[in-house]
């Protein structure tokens, strides 16, 4: 993993090694549909302690994003520091656990499929029917999120925050397996938005990536560099 990761050139420095943990397993499984389910077999990523937050580096033009396979303790001591220095938080509640008030009012934004976004508003989502999930995210906004993302699929992708209402179209793909497509999504989001601050810009990115990912098998391994979304990715739908 150690070494995928140096050949994709992320610094792997502040990768910690335990002793008593193995690292986790996702074991995926991919249907006829390509749609896939997973099974995570939790090790090292569930062994924190807040005491280990010291070693994050982090800073006020950092983005810094969360994810449920870690402990929720842990999400919420990591936005909260985020939010007092000034980086910005992305929150990405997956696999669905019961989020805490006290996570979500520190995010800035929350990116989440339409399971996910049904589940913390609510609120019935028809991935179909956009009105269904704006409703959705106005439900969500009230538990403290500053920005919500909503991803469907070939459908593309919805946000709704303080600067408005935008819709992403979706793409239409040979689809050969969906693993990590979400993942991908918020990897390309973050990139984005570092680069600049007109979310739109980021969704679009991060939409393309999406779903150039999905007409390749695996999950990491399947995601594009960044050259290949802006000179190589499908028309819009």
């Amino acid at each position: 993993m150690r070494d995928f990761l140096a050949g994709e050139n992320i610094d792997t420095s502040e990768i910690a090694i335990l002793d008593t943990a193995p690292t986790g397993i996702a074991l995926i499984t991919v249907d006829s549909a390509s749609e896939n389910s997973i099974v995570v077999v939790s090790g090292a990523n569930m062994v924190w302690h807040t005491r280990d937050l010291t070693r994050v580096k982090m800073g006020r033009s950092d983005i810094v994003i969360c994810q449920f396979e870690i402990p929720l303790e842990i999400v919420e001591s990591v936005f909260e520091r985020a939010k007092t220095i000034g980086a910005t938080t992305i929150l990405n509640p997956a696999p669905i656990k019961p989020a805490t008030e006290r996570m979500l009012r520190n995010a800035d934004y929350i990116v989440v499929n339409e399971v996910e976004l049904e589940a913390f508003s609510g609120a019935a989502v028809n991935p179909g029917d956009p009105t269904s999930v704006y409703i959705a995210m106005e439900k969500l906004h009230q538990r403290g999120p500053l920005a919500i993302v909503a991803t469907l699929g070939p459908r593309g992708a919805l946000l709704n925050g303080p600067t408005g209402k935008y819709e992403a179209e979706g793409y239409k793909v040979n689809a050969v397996d969906t693993t990590g497509a979400g993942d991908c999504f918020i990897g390309g989001f973050a990139a984005a938005h570092a680069k600049s601050d007109f979310v739109p810009d980021a969704i679009n990115f991060a939409n393309k990536a999406a779903a150039i990912s999905v007409t390749r098998r695996g999950a990491a391994s399947a995601f594009p560099l960044v050259a290949k979304v802006k000179l190589n990715y499908p028309a819009a739908s």
